[in-house]
């Protein structure tokens, strides 16, 4: 009996001790995120204070994690504010003293359409993992298009755009739309919260 008493507190000095030289090792570096914007048609103005005053299309600018603001004016005259969500994929703890994996570096693509923006990402890891903006079978960009052929309008779509102030005056300020964009799955969560405001007659 006195030996079974002395054996478990040597059993559970052990483990500690195993624990301890085990134990965790430094954490990884976080990833990096950036951020592009894309669009079917050309918005009439943009305005994304963590991007660049000029904006080319399907580039991407780095950009920190947090929420931020944007908005836009989209080709058929809608005013879109919000705020958004950018994520970095943090490092992992490491083992034994050693240091834990990087965290893999993340590509976000917002989509400025008429009825909203979408975001989806690319995660740069070992796997590649696409995140699309929307399930399978829709197709915005598609949406879009019928949408403009209905109204018998033919936006363009250049290769860039600067950044420009909105006359708030020209919109419907007292009905606005609340608005939100939402994907969440294994480790990551896409978010999009904000309004529209028609344009005045």
């Amino acid at each position: 009996m006195k030996l079974r008493k002395l054996r478990v507190p040597a059993l559970a000095a052990l483990a500690l001790a195993l624990l301890l030289l085990v134990g965790c090792g430094p954490q990884g570096e976080d990833g990096t995120s950036y951020l592009a914007l894309d669009w079917t048609y050309q918005p009439l103005t943009i305005d994304f204070p963590q991007l660049p005053a000029v904006v080319v299309p399907d580039t991407y600018y780095w950009h920190p994690e947090g929420l931020y603001y944007g908005e836009y004016v989209a080709w058929d005259g809608n005013w879109w504010v919000f705020d958004y969500r950018i994520a970095v994929d943090p490092g992992d703890w490491g083992i034994g003293g050693f240091p834990g994996a990087d965290g893999a570096d993340r590509f976000y693509t917002m989509y400025l359409y008429s009825t909203g923006p979408e975001l989806s990402y690319v995660e740069l890891s070992q796997s590649l993992s696409l995140v699309q903006p929307h399930p399978a079978g829709e197709n915005p960009a598609a949406k879009e298009q019928a949408r403009a052929a209905a109204l018998g309008v033919q936006p363009s779509s250049p290769r860039q755009i600067s950044s420009g102030t909105v006359d708030a005056s020209r919109f419907d300020l007292d009905h606005p739309e609340p608005y939100r964009f939402e994907r969440t799955g294994p480790g990551y969560r896409l978010l999009i919260e904000g309004r529209r405001y028609s344009p005045l007659p």
